[in-house]
């Protein structure tokens, strides 16, 4: 009989710097491909995109109907938020300006990732549904919903390939 011992590391951590600044709970944050830079997403509506090192705020991105729910990076400046006013919005990050908005969700977009392929992003909601996107797509035209394409097994997803 072989005894298994485990040792318990007891590391004191602390917390290196806090960045203050948004009014409500933060919900959601992503680092910029610099990784210097990176978002935060709040209740309060906004995302705010701060300097790692410094601590600074460096904008204030003012444009969902309510909380910035979901953030990923497309590039080092430019990134997607996801709200639960059922929006997500791409973003200038030098600017803070909005470049384009989609819509299409019916509830809240609770989660986004950018494609392999960098032209697409997928997004989930509260809706039940999963969307593919395409990042140069003109606001009015619609997603595809992914669900007719997914091809499952006792419930889970087996797999899908957009090529």
């Amino acid at each position: 009989e072989r005894k298994i011992e485990s040792k318990l590391v007891s590391e004191e951590r602390t917390c290196e710097k806090v960045y203050s600044g948004h009014t409500r709970a933060v919900l959601c944050v992503a680092l910029l491909e610099s990784g210097s830079i990176f978002v935060s997403g709040s209740m309060d509506c906004t995302a705010r995109i701060w300097s790692k090192t410094s601590g600074a705020c460096l904008r204030v991105v003012v444009g969902h109907e309510a909380g910035v729910s979901t953030i990923v990076a497309i590039d080092e400046a430019t990134f997607l938020t996801g709200s639960l006013d059922r929006s997500v919005r791409m973003w200038e990050a030098l600017r803070g300006s909005c470049l384009r908005t989609y819509t299409g969700h019916q509830a809240d977009v609770t989660s986004i990732c950018i494609a392999d392929d960098d032209r697409t992003f997928i997004t989930g909601s509260v809706d039940q549904t999963v969307k593919l996107w395409v990042l140069t797509t003109v606001e009015d035209q619609p997603p595809l919903t992914l669900d007719h394409l997914l091809d499952t097994q006792d419930g889970c997803c087996v797999g899908y390939d957009p090529v």
